[in-house]
């Protein structure tokens, strides 16, 4: 069992809590030797080089989320290139983690970058950060651009008890998956491209 949220999200009634998933390297997984986790909640993946075409991403392993929630981040700085993602748990073999997995091979369209075959058929949300801000669906597809980067605004993606997957900037509505999920999923990080480093002031998981 997961983290479970039975209430429609932010409905009359609802009690929120609030976890702090990057005050400490426990509970994440994946290439986490190329990231680092500070006392003050901030993560950063590598600013070395890791080689041509190389990524790194790591995903919270502590709990799978159920039900209605929001993962919410800031930015630590704007020469980031980075993403958040939420993803079925059940397609696992779908993230990559290292290698030339360009947007952790959930997020491409190209079979060269898909860690275990085709991810289409997944209902997955990818935000990526650089010069400006991009959320999409899985295989690179309802690809939208939702503004330019900063280190005052506060991203979230969120989703409702229904399945509906949002991505917000300061509470306001900038992508709307096309299609909805309501089995459990898991969240993920990772660099956007060689020599580019992602890094967060933190991220939290709101329920």
């Amino acid at each position: 069992m997961g983290i479970n949220v039975e209430s429609v999200w932010f409905s009359a009634g609802d009690t929120e809590t609030t976890t702090n998933l990057t005050d400490t390297q426990t509970g994440w997984s994946g290439d986490t030797g190329n990231w680092t986790f500070t006392t003050d909640e901030q993560v950063y993946s590598s600013q070395n080089t890791l080689g041509t075409n190389i990524r790194t991403a790591i995903w919270y392993s502590g709990a799978d989320v159920e039900g209605a929630f929001e993962v919410q981040m800031q930015l630590q700085n704007t020469n980031t290139g980075g993403w958040l993602v939420v993803y079925p748990a059940d397609a696992q073999a779908h993230f990559g983690t290292t290698g030339n997995t360009w947007g952790m091979g959930m997020f491409s369209d190209s079979s060269n970058h898909w860690a275990s075959g085709n991810p289409s058929s997944l209902t997955a949300t990818g935000v990526q950060f650089g010069n400006t801000v991009y959320a999409m669906d899985e295989g690179y597809t309802n690809n939208t651009n939702v503004g330019s980067i900063s280190t005052s605004a506060v991203y979230a993606i969120k989703r409702s008890a229904n399945g509906t997957i949002t991505f917000e900037t300061d509470d306001v509505v900038g992508y709307t998956n096309d299609e909805t999920y309501t089995g459990d999923m898991r969240i993920g990080l990772g660099s956007a491209a060689e020599g580019v480093y992602g890094h967060y002031k933190y991220v939290r998981l709101i329920q």
